[in-house]
């Protein structure tokens, strides 16, 4: 689990709080979650590349 940064849990409280659908917000988190997500394989894959002994696993 994603240790997320204090503004960003923020962000999220003050859209609901100034009206924003709680759907929106969800959608919110979904999309921060799957970006997270692909940095993070993007990362790996860009290490794997540039140096062939590292593994996908790590």
């Amino acid at each position: 689990m994603a240790v997320r940064a204090p503004g960003a849990v923020a962000a999220r409280v003050e859209c609901v709080a100034q009206g924003g659908e709680v759907g929106e917000g969800c959608r919110i988190i979904i999309l921060e979650d799957q970006l997270e997500e692909a940095l993070r394989i993007n990362e790996q894959l860009r290490r794997v590349r540039t140096d062939p002994d590292t593994t996908a696993d790590t």
